[in-house]
Order: C-alpha cells, then sequence, then structure tokens
C-alpha cells in the first residue's frame, strides 16, 4: 500500500471519530506495516503543527516612537536614514541595517543622543556568540516588530554580552529525558521494538499459527470437552424446522419406492444372473459354478410388473404407496413406464437409469454405508446401477435436518447432566525417536443420582512406559484392584508377551500395552505427514477468507498470561468454495479424513444448509488466544444447544458444549522423573490371572 492511502485512512478514521489508537489497530489488522503506520502519522502531526512565531508589537503609525528609557523623539528632517553601525559581541558580524520606506511619507532619521564606544572601549569577557539581528520591516498604518532594530539602544553605557548560566544545560537534560521517556511510552503503546506484539490479520491467521507452531519443540498440552445444563440465554431460541409441503413428501415418496425396486432387481439379479457363486466343500470357498447373461429388458424378470402392495416374498420396500397404479415393481410411481435397463459387456454386466425426483433421496444413497461412486454413477439427479452397485437403502420417511434430531434426543437429557473429559500431555515433540513425556486422563460426569470419576497418569522414559489408576468407577473390577500402582510397561516385555501368552488376547493389561505401544510409534511415522497436511489445508483456508473476525482482535489476561483474543464467525460464502477446493485433490488430504462428497457440496448450495447454518452460526463461538510472539495458547469451540419447547424438563434451559485446546510452558525443559515403586506389566498379570483362577 502506498503512503497516500494510509493518510488518507487515518483521515477518513479520525474525522469519524475515531481515537488515534483504534486508527492504529485497524491498519494494523489491514496489513499494513508498522514502519509505514507510524511515518503516516508523523507526516500528519508535522503538517498539523502550528510553526512558532516571535510575538507582534504595534506601533504608532504617527509618529514612531522608541522606548522613552533608552532614546528621545528626534526632530523630524527629510533626510536619509543614516543608522549607526552596530555593535555586536566578538565574532559577531556586522550588518547595516535596511533603509526604511513608507509610501505616504518619508519618516525622520533617528539620531542617538550619546554615541556608542568604540569597539576596543567595550571589555571582551570569554562570552557567547550573539545570533545575527534581522531588520523590521514597517507597512503603514500597523507596524509590526518582529525584532529589536538595531539601530535602537537598549542603554546608554557599553553593551556587555551575558555571561554564560547553567539553566540551558538543565533544560536540555529535561527535554533529553522527555523524548526518551516519550518514545518508551509511544513503543509500548504501539507494540513496537522491544513491546513489539505479533497479531495476524484475517489473511494469514490460520497458516500464520501452524508456521509458529512449527518453532514449537516442547509444550504442555490440554484438551478439555466439557457439557452441562445451563439457564437459557437472552438471545437463544430453538430451531424451527422449516415446513415441509404434501407435494415435497409425495415426491420423496416416490424415490422410496425407486429406490426399493431397484434393490429388489439387483437382489434378483445377484442369484439368477451372472456369475453364480457355490460352495466347494473340498476347498472350503465359495467358486463360480456357472455363468449366466444377463437379460435383454426387464419385462422378462420374475415380479417385474406386479404389486408390490400385495407380493409377500419379494425384496421389502418401507414406505411405498399402496395405490396399484404406483406399486407396480420395476415400474417408474409417475411416468409408469419401466426403468431403462441394457445389458452391457456382451451381456456380462448391465446398467439400470433411474431418475429420482428430490435432492433428499440422492443425499440418502450417498450417504448409505455399501454406495461407492465408482460402480453407482449419479449425475445430477439421474442415478445409474450396475451389477457392482451394493446394497442401497433410504429412509422411508423424510429425514430429519440434523438439529431437528439433535433436539429430538434432548428430550431424554435430564437437567442435572454434566459430563467433562480432560486430556493432557507434556511432550517433546521433535525427538521422533523416543519423546519423553508424561500424560493424563481425567473424566467425570453425573447424570443425576449417577456420578463416576476417571483419573489416570502415564509417563514415557526412553523406551519405557509407566502409567497409574488414580481414579475409576468400582463397577470395572477387573482392574480397580491396581489402583494407586505405577505399572511398568517396557516394549521388550510387551513383544514377548504377544508371542508366547496363549491368554493374550483376554488380557486388558497386555492389550492395553500394545495399543499404547503401537499408536506412539504410529503418531511419529504419521506426525510430520499430518503437520504439513494442516498446513496446507489452513492456507487454503486463509485465501478462501474462511474465518473472518468479528471484532478487532484485542488483548486479554487469561489464567494469569497476558494473550490476544480473537473471536471468529465462518463465512457461509467461502465455505462452498474452500471445500471443492479442498475435495479436488483427496489424496492429499487423505490424513485429515477428507472425501470428495458430491452429496456434500449439493447440501452446501441447497436451503436446507441456508437455514441451518444462520442457526449453527447464531449458536457457535470460535475463539483463538495467542501469546505476544503469535504462538497458538487457546482454541475454543461452543456450541448452544437450545432445546425445543416439547423438552418440558429443560424449559427455559440450555446445553452447552465447550471444546478447548491448551498450550503452555512452550520450549521449556522436561525432567520425567521415573517412578521408584512401578511393577513392571508381567508381574501385575500374573496377579491378575491368579485372581482369576487362570493363573497357578
Amino acid at each position: 500500500m502506498t503512503e497516500t492511502q494510509i493518510i488518507n485512512t487515518i483521515n477518513k478514521e479520525l474525522a469519524s471519530g475515531s481515537t488515534k489508537e483504534a486508527t492504529i489497530e485497524i491498519l494494523e489488522i489491514q496489513g499494513y506495516p508498522q514502519t509505514e503506520i507510524d511515518k503516516a502519522f508523523a507526516l500528519i502531526e508535522a503538517v498539523n503543527t502550528p510553526k512558532t512565531e516571535l510575538p507582534t508589537q504595534e506601533l504608532p503609525t504617527q509618529p514612531v516612537t522608541p522606548p522613552t528609557s533608552v532614546i528621545e523623539t528626534p526632530q523630524v528632517v527629510p533626510t536619509k536614514v543614516e543608522p549607526n553601525p552596530i555593535i555586536t559581541a566578538p565574532t559577531a558580524p556586522i550588518v547595516n541595517p535596511t533603509p526604511v520606506s513608507v509610501n505616504q511619507e518619508q519618516l525622520p532619521p533617528l539620531h542617538l543622543e550619546n554615541s556608542l564606544p568604540s569597539v576596543s572601549e567595550v571589555s571582551k569577557p570569554n562570552v557567547e556568540t550573539l545570533p545575527p539581528i534581522q531588520t523590521p520591516t514597517f507597512v503603514p498604518n500597523q507596524v509590526e516588530m518582529t525584532s529589536i532594530p538595531p539601530f535602537i539602544a537598549q542603554q546608554e553605557t557599553p553593551i556587555v554580552p551575558p555571561t554564560k548560566s547553567h539553566t540551558g544545560i538543565i533544560v536540555s537534560l529535561v527535554i533529553v529525558f522527555l523524548l526518551i521517556t516519550s518514545g518508551v511510552a509511544l513503543a509500548y503503546y504501539k507494540q513496537i521494538g522491544p513491546f513489539k506484539v505479533n497479531q495476524y490479520s484475517e489473511n494469514s491467521l490460520l497458516s500464520g499459527l501452524l508456521e509458529k507452531s512449527s518453532s514449537i519443540d516442547t509444550s504442555t498440552f490440554s484438551m478439555a470437552v466439557k457439557l452441562n445444563v445451563n439457564g437459557r440465554e437472552k438471545d437463544a431460541i430453538p430451531f424451527v424446522p422449516p415446513v415441509i409441503d404434501e407435494k415435497t413428501k409425495q415426491q420423496y415418496q416416490n424415490d422410496v419406492k425407486r429406490m426399493s425396486d431397484i434393490a429388489y432387481i439387483l437382489q434378483s439379479f445377484k442369484y439368477e444372473y451372472g456369475d453364480i457363486q457355490g460352495y466347494d466343500f473340498k476347498t472350503k470357498k465359495y467358486i463360480i459354478t456357472k455363468s449366466v447373461p444377463y437379460p435383454a429388458n426387464l419385462s422378462g424378470i420374475e415380479g417385474i410388473g406386479k404389486d408390490n402392495s400385495s407380493s409377500g416374498y419379494f425384496y421389502p420396500r418401507a414406505g411405498t404407496t399402496t395405490s396399484s397404479s404406483n406399486s407396480k415393481i420395476g415400474y417408474d410411481p409417475v411416468t409408469q413406464q419401466l426403468y431403462e435397463y441394457k445389458p452391457t459387456e456382451e451381456s456380462k454386466n448391465f446398467s439400470i437409469q433411474v431418475n429420482f425426483e428430490t435432492d433428499t433421496a440422492i443425499n440418502e444413497i450417498r450417504k448409505s454405508y455399501y454406495y461407492s461412486a465408482t460402480s453407482t454413477i449419479i449425475n445430477g439427479k439421474i442415478v445409474t446401477f450396475s451389477k457392482d452397485s451394493g446394497y442401497i437403502n433410504i429412509s422411508s420417511e423424510l429425514p430429519d435436518p440434523i438439529l431437528v434430531t439433535l433436539s429430538n434426543y434432548l428430550k431424554q437429557i435430564s437437567p442435572d447432566v454434566s459430563a467433562s473429559v480432560l486430556f493432557g500431555a507434556t511432550l517433546d515433540v521433535k525427538n521422533l525417536n523416543s519423546p519423553d513425556g508424561s500424560m493424563s486422563v481425567s473424566a467425570d460426569g453425573s447424570f443425576g443420582d449417577l456420578t463416576y470419576k476417571v483419573d489416570i497418569e502415564a509417563l514415557k522414559k526412553d523406551k519405557d512406559y509407566y502409567f497409574r489408576i488414580n481414579k475409576i468407577p468400582a463397577i470395572i473390577s477387573s482392574i480397580s484392584n491396581m489402583k494407586g500402582q505405577w505399572i511398568k510397561i517396557s516394549p521388550t516385555a510387551t513383544s514377548t508377551a504377544t508371542s508366547t501368552d496363549s491368554s493374550y488376547g483376554y488380557d486388558p493389561i497386555t492389550m492395553f500395552s500394545e495399543s499404547v505401544s503401537k499408536g506412539d510409534e504410529a503418531y511419529r511415522k504419521k506426525r510430520t505427514d499430518f503437520i504439513n497436511t494442516l498446513k496446507s489445508v489452513a492456507q487454503l483456508a486463509d485465501k478462501n477468507k474462511l474465518f473472518t473476525f468479528k471484532q478487532n482482535p484485542k488483548k486479554e489476561k487469561v489464567d494469569g498470561r497476558n494473550l490476544i483474543r480473537y473471536d471468529l464467525s465462518v463465512k457461509k460464502e467461502a465455505i462452498l468454495p474452500f471445500y471443492k477446493e479442498i475435495s479436488s485433490n483427496p489424496e492429499k488430504y487423505k490424513n485429515i479424513g477428507i472425501i470428495n462428497d458430491p452429496g456434500l457440496i449439493t447440501y452446501l448450495e441447497s436451503k436446507e444448509f441456508d437455514d441451518t447454518f444462520k442457526f449453527i452460526q447464531d449458536n457457535t463461538f470460535i475463539t483463538i488466544w495467542t501469546d505476544s510472539d503469535g504462538l497458538p495458547a487457546i482454541v475454543e469451540y461452543r456450541m448452544r444447544i437450545v432445546p425445543a419447547d416439547t423438552a418440558t424438563q429443560l424449559k427455559n434451559k440450555q446445553v452447552d458444549v465447550i471444546f478447548r485446546i491448551s498450550v503452555d510452558n512452550i520450549n521449556k525443559p522436561i525432567d520425567i522423573k521415573v517412578p521408584n515403586d512401578a511393577k513392571p506389566i508381567e508381574k501385575i498379570r500374573e496377579e491378575m490371572n491368579k485372581n482369576s483362577g487362570f493363573g497357578y
């Protein structure tokens, strides 16, 4: 940005009533460099600062009278002014005054009563050089004296220059002190120099945070999930689903009937046509016993054209209409024509093309467990099935929006419910070979009169693991007797138990130790790829401006830490382009579970999503805190779930779900102390076997 643009922005903000501090924050958020902002303010302040002028004195126009204590009024003689030479301190230049002329009448020359002493008569003390004196200009009717005329003597005695004083030095020191103090205050206020604070803009928030995170070697990490029932806030309102008209309901029922017909045809083909499999008792495997070409059309298939409502042995189709004109198997319920069918690959395969009426049915097909985009081709609302299409079933009734489903679930929740889970860890994330660290898991909950608590600690030192169960419900009797005991898990002991202990598959302790070891190894192998994938996703999110600031970032103290708070909102218009771009390369983003789901794209373009998004936007709160170095400190996501009025037990209540991640003690040394009383896992397993009656 140019300097002019910055100055225009400053003038605009100041004119609108903004303070200088608010204007600086706005410019920083817009991405202007701090140096350019300071320079622009300096230019504006220089222009607006009035110039210092000497005081003026109005003199009478007729006549011009010098101070009475110094000179007497001379005779008015129309002659040229002949001033005496100026006497200054040594080394001062002699300046002849400029003759003064007026337009109306010429002023008389001025004469001193006593002539000034010569230079030789003046003593020569060690004095400072006086500045040159300028001659004033007289204007008729209004004479301003900007300096003392050189031809007016202050006294009749010789002029003695002032002696040197320490006042100037003291004033200079005070000014220097004030300048330094003001500079420090300005640096602190503008967060520059040693007080500089790294602050992100909307275009660099996520990618900047991940880039900064790469400098973290050690840290204390915690992740907490909490669910509580609280009093309903004033702006909290239940989600009201859109009213579905009867036409839409009937269209969906037609789609249910179409999908039921296709399911019946596919099931019939599986056992009558194509490669027919049978079980070979000799090889104990299924083998192809014969191959039957697929039929030329659907009319010859058993059951096609029959009334589905009166057939008890055909493939079940929940939700189909009972009208005889709409229930014929293999016929479209609206056109009353057979579905478009043809054999392919020399009758070794086939294709059935069906035109559906609703986007909801298409989305249901895509969400089906056995749906495959390669064997079941979807083009808009036209779906083509083949022999490789899997079993697909859709809901017999229009599915409720997810918020309605969630609201219905809340009808079963007690107003006394609460739950929380906290996972904490202190790790050396850069030492991938054998990172030392500590971990903990704690959980507690209340379901009215039923409560529970869980507290487990774990340590890792070199290649060995240690864990201790502090709290656990007594109902888990198989491991509750180990409470308070540190247990050591060695990789060598784990591998030995896996290969030699016949009861390993039923040993929960050994299974836990094996899973911990494998999980740690998998994390170390995939961590780099996972972080790189997240960085790429963050860059795309910033590029598409997926998140915007609800308000300007502000400083805040949280848990004794001075942090910068960012309140975010999701930009609806950016969701679809962001997902399209990221889902176009599913292989690149497979580490975070990104898939190419055309059904999701269809949903993001639907009115249902518009209604749902507005409610979610009003009831979700995303906040990120960073420290002064720009490192992530806290990430919090809070969702407010407002029950429907039919949930009478939650009247005037709301359910708050909070997900929070915290990072602290960044790049501080980690010192893991190995517990001295830890028992080897083999010893614990032996004691458990004896206690269960399987040991000796």
